[in-house]
């Protein structure tokens, strides 16, 4: 039964893994920075930590306060970060105007996901149970089958006892026979 469903199958037990393999690569749509989050944390490894050293706006050392260069350095620092605040500040009022409808489209896709996953374990729990139905039918009528047969074999065995008897029972009457026509050829030759 399990040989059938091997050969009706258009996967080898082997292609069964290798597709779960491939679902961590399939989610990501082909980020690569995603797709290396997963791996870094499939590996048990921690997310670098972050460098808040060039968020700071240190005033020069001590010895290089009379330095203009040292000066320009720390005004080109602040102008960095203040174009950093600002680009954060546009990002924030992007995503209030923009993301609450990609989070809609978002949920919806994985809405649409859960439903097509859900459809899938019901198409194969169904699968399953045909599949399981088929065998215990099969098993059953099998098992009449042996029982039918175990019947026929003890009716045969009995009837080649009963055989048996009957000829073991020839066999001593055939002896004593044997025997009698002995007697009597010898007692008509004497």
């Amino acid at each position: 039964m399990i040989k059938e469903e091997v050969e009706r199958s258009d996967k080898k037990p082997r292609d069964y893994l290798n597709e779960m393999e491939n679902v961590g690569r399939s989610l990501f749509g082909g980020s690569e920075v995603l797709q290396e989050a997963y791996e870094r944390t499939k590996a048990g490894q921690k997310m670098d930590v972050i460098d808040s050293q060039r968020m700071t706006l240190p005033e020069p050392m001590i010895e290089d306060q009379n330095d203009p260069e040292e000066w320009n350095k720390t005004i080109d620092n602040a102008v960095a970060q203040l174009e950093h605040q600002r680009l954060r500040s546009l990002n924030l009022e992007l995503s209030m105007k923009y993301a609450p409808e990609a989070w809609k489209k978002g949920n919806e896709q994985a809405s649409q996901i859960e439903k097509t996953y859900k459809n899938e374990t019901e198409t194969m729990k169904e699968q399953i149970s045909e599949i399981n139905t088929t065998r215990k039918l099969s098993q059953e009528e099998i098992g009449m089958q042996l029982m039918k047969l175990e019947k026929e074999w003890y009716h045969l065995i009995s009837k080649n006892f009963d055989i048996r008897q009957e000829c073991d029972k020839k066999r001593a009457a055939n002896a004593k026979l044997q025997s009698e026509i002995s007697k009597k050829q010898r007692n008509e030759q004497s």
